[in-house]
């Protein structure tokens, strides 16, 4: 096939497509389109995370961790993707798993301040009542609305 520099606004089309009909709430339409750009870029981890979110708010546990393992191969210091993943590991009730995960988003990217609030959410759900607040009021100052809301009704702030 063609170098995978031309095959670039090929990937990134699809995955345009696919974010697009995923906002229509059409999303084995988005699915198909992520596949299709994987099919022209098998290393193309935006859309493994793409549709591992779609796979993850349809319930498909197991085929949303093997998306976001997969961008992981493909692109280790990607925050989103452990910060996903560790979404996936806080529904299967694995709280030190998921704690793992947002570790690794946050280490990534310290400013991430959602992957703070999942934490300290994390945190709670294992008694680490201190390690909680302390991420929700570092995510309160990074803007995340929430972690104000969680420090106020956990943490007598």
């Amino acid at each position: 096939g063609p170098p995978s520099s031309t095959l670039f606004p090929y990937t990134t089309l699809f995955r345009s497509i696919g974010s697009t009909k995923r906002k229509m709430n059409d999303l084995p339409g988005a699915i198909a389109s992520y596949n299709r750009a994987l099919k022209a870029d098998e290393k193309f981890f935006l859309a493994y995370n793409n549709r591992g979110s779609i796979y993850f708010d349809q319930g498909k546990l197991a085929e949303a961790v093997k998306d976001f393992d997969k961008t992981i191969q493909f692109n280790s210091r990607y925050a989103m993707a452990y910060n996903n993943r560790g979404s996936v590991k806080f529904k299967q009730e694995k709280y030190k798993e998921a704690e793992a995960d947002y570790d690794m988003a946050i280490k990534y990217d310290p400013g991430y301040g959602g992957a703070y609030l999942n934490r300290g959410i994390a945190r709670e759900m294992t008694r680490n009542t201190e390690g909680a607040c302390a991420d929700w009021e570092k995510a309160k100052e990074l803007g995340v609305e929430q972690g104000k809301r969680y420090l106020i009704t956990d943490c007598n702030n």
